[in-house]
């Protein structure tokens, strides 16, 4: 059952910043958790607005030179919160 917040949230077309930033170095949820190293279902939930992602300075390392290597900037760029649902674009 998906809760009314959620339905509002998907019919907005919005996404969380996580999602964001996932879409913008163009990786599946599967790809980009692989390469960071956290599980599938850790960035399902967050991206569906159900936990805050909580990295490991070994993910965060991973994360930085992903960034680096795809966007051109690292975590520096990234918002306070990837739970965090946003209408605009942030990692363009």
């Amino acid at each position: 059952m998906v809760s009314r917040k959620k339905q509002a949230i998907q019919r907005e077309g919005t996404k969380t910043n996580l999602r964001q930033l996932r879409e913008a170095l163009e990786m599946t949820q599967v790809e980009f958790a692989v390469a960071i190293g956290i599980s599938p279902s850790t960035v399902g939930k967050c991206e569906q607005g159900i936990t805050e992602l909580s990295l490991e300075a070994g993910s965060i390392k991973r994360l930085h030179l992903l960034m680096l290597n795809k966007l051109g900037y690292g975590v520096e760029r990234l918002p306070e919160s990837l739970k965090a649902v946003s209408q605009e674009e942030i990692f363009v």
